[in-house]
């Protein structure tokens, strides 16, 4: 005789989370008519990068060098360098590197025969660094630079003295400093209550889960759903356990219990891969069409799954580097059109890549992955969770665009710019799962405007400093992991959960 079912003390009711818009500090990623041209040059996205970014370096320089002996004094302009006397310096990076792709030399080859394979990474023994801004430029050297990690196009005070060979010779660096969190005052907030919304889930009491504020967000990347292939029964499988999963409709008692509490999933790009042979169609006119992304049945299976899921819970849609979309960042939202029905509902958003949520009060920051990956071929280190923290004291979260990372050519703005640090930040389409809690105390007088944060009070009772922290996330690729990861907005606490079956149950 089988063991009865275990039966739940009381219901479950999903929690609803709020979604706000962004303050007008933190930067849109939709292209207004004023950015769709290409027109313009990309070197104005280098020298409003510089203007914007270079207020926060030299105010870390000073208090960083104050007490240096010598006396080191800025120099505005880097060829205004005076040989054998100690300053600091400010400008651009550029990391001239032999193996980055060459666009002149892509032109010039001999197309009969095919491309070399891109390099994994762009290093190689030749490599030099410069230092530039809007005078010039100066190369840097020196043992102190092997002791940090560089990309082209982070912001960057250098402190040393010009060689007579005019090198400047570097003894330390600075950098702009993790930013505080946005202001989040007057901003515009909507409950999303008036969704329909599957009855409620059995299991046990909400309060003996869930925190007094905040909610769980379910996040994955990498879909991978093939549209020129059909869907492997194994994909079909982890598709469908991802469904039930999220609407608490598999596993046991507590599974449910937690899996009730996502209040809205993010995925984070590459949903779809668009196959080899209908790029080629597209490319080659006289060839045989092939049925685009639109008519395959990967979208199909995939926007039923969309529907399932927007029934119980919104959903954030963002494009990847294999979806049907643009190439170069940002990506702009996906056609809801081409997601059948689903595309009626209010709890289905098509997002840019990257994309700014704030959710529950807490800022959110999201993007597929290519920006790491491309800062990943720079570096000899293969921590990608450490490149990825980074950006947070560069205040970039793509500072090799427009170099080796296509980009728009904004005239006036550099998007990309983290003007406040993220509560949550999620890189999606990584090689595994990895994730850190950054933690940053900056005082009250930092120079950031409308920024916010917790606050700390001195003995004399007024605000000294503020707290910062930033659950840094690295999404796995779900079609090889089959890995969905759960973050809560206002613990900020972060847990996976792999679906699958085991395959020592199933008979024979």
């Amino acid at each position: 005789m089988l063991d009865p079912i275990p039966a739940p003390s009381s219901p479950l009711t999903r929690p609803t989370s709020i979604l706000s818009t962004p303050p007008e500090s933190l930067p849109s990623f939709i292209l207004g008519p004023a950015n769709r041209s290409y027109k313009h040059q990309y070197a104005n996205i280098y020298f409003i990068r510089l203007r914007k970014l270079r207020h926060f370096v030299e105010r870390n320089a000073k208090e960083r060098w104050q007490g240096v002996k010598g006396n080191p004094v800025m120099v505005p302009r880097v060829l205004d360098v005076v040989k054998g006397e100690l300053c600091w310096i400010v400008g651009t990076v550029y990391m001239d590197m032999s193996l980055k792709p060459n666009i002149l030399e892509d032109i010039g080859r001999d197309f009969s025969i095919p491309p070399p394979p891109p390099p994994p990474k762009y290093l190689s023994a030749q490599d030099t660094m410069v230092l530039e801004d809007e005078s010039g430029r100066i190369s840097l050297v020196g043992e102190r630079l092997k002791r940090e990690q560089y990309v082209t196009g982070i912001i960057m005070a250098a402190l040393g003295i010009e060689t007579p060979d005019g090198e400047f010779e570097v003894v330390d660096v600075c950098f702009p400093g993790i930013a505080p969190h946005a202001e989040m005052d007057n901003v515009v907030t909507k409950a999303e209550n008036d969704m329909d919304v599957d009855v409620p889930v059995a299991g046990p009491s909400v309060s003996t889960l869930s925190p007094p504020s905040g909610s769980w967000i379910a996040l994955l990347s990498g879909l991978e759903l093939s549209t020129s292939h059909p869907l492997s029964s194994e994909t079909e499988l982890h598709l469908q356990l991802l469904i039930e999963h999220i609407l608490a409709e598999s596993g046991g008692q507590n599974d449910q219990a937690l899996s009730s509490q996502i209040s809205r999933v993010l995925i984070v790009g590459n949903s779809m891969l668009v196959g080899e042979d209908h790029l080629k169609s597209r490319r080659n006119p006289t060839s045989e069409p092939t049925p685009g992304p639109l008519a395959s049945p990967a979208t199909s299976t995939f926007s039923k799954a969309l529907q399932d899921i927007a029934l119980a819970v919104p959903i954030h849609l963002l494009p990847g580097a294999s979806d049907p979309s643009g190439t170069i960042l940002p990506q702009q939202p996906l056609p809801r059109a081409m997601f059948g029905e689903v595309r009626r509902y209010e709890s289905f958003k098509c997002e840019t890549n990257p994309t700014w949520l704030v959710v529950d009060g807490q800022t959110i920051l999201a993007t597929s992955g290519q920006t790491l990956d491309d800062m990943y071929k720079y570096l000899e280190t293969d921590d990608r969770l450490t490149v990825a923290t980074l950006t947070l004291s560069w205040r970039h979260m793509a500072p090799t665009a427009p170099d080796t990372l296509w980009c728009h050519p904004y005239p006036a703005q550099d998007p990309f710019i983290i003007p406040s640090t993220p509560h949550i930040y999620v890189i999606g389409n990584q090689p595994s799962f990895a994730t850190t809690l950054v933690k940053s105390t900056l005082p009250m007088d930092s120079g950031d405007a409308k920024s916010s944060g917790s606050r700390k009070r001195s003995r004399e009772g007024s605000i000294s400093e503020r707290q910062v922290n930033c659950r840094v996330i690295l999404l796995p690729k779900f079609s090889e992991s089959a890995t969905l990861v759960l973050v809560h907005t206002g613990t900020l606490d972060c847990k996976t959960v792999q679906v699958g079956v085991d395959t020592g149950l199933l008979p024979g």
